[in-house]
């Protein structure tokens, strides 16, 4: 992985970080596609910026008391 690309991702991870979804949402493609692990209970294939925020949200309800 190229310098450039480990600085794009660390710059999306800060912005998550720092503003949530909403601050990261911009660094991925309008066409992304996201997989779950081959062992999750909800294995769905989700695409583009709304299925990174449905992911998001259902991973976020399930690890709610996660601290």
């Amino acid at each position: 992985m190229s310098e450039e690309n480990v600085e794009i991702v660390r710059d999306a991870w800060r912005a998550f970080i720092e503003q949530g979804l909403d601050g990261s949402a911009g660094y991925y493609a309008e066409d992304c596609v996201i997989e779950a692990l081959p062992e999750a209970p909800d294995r769905a294939t989700r695409q583009g910026r709304e299925g990174i925020r449905a992911r998001y949200v259902q991973w976020a309800e399930a690890w709610a008391d996660l601290t």
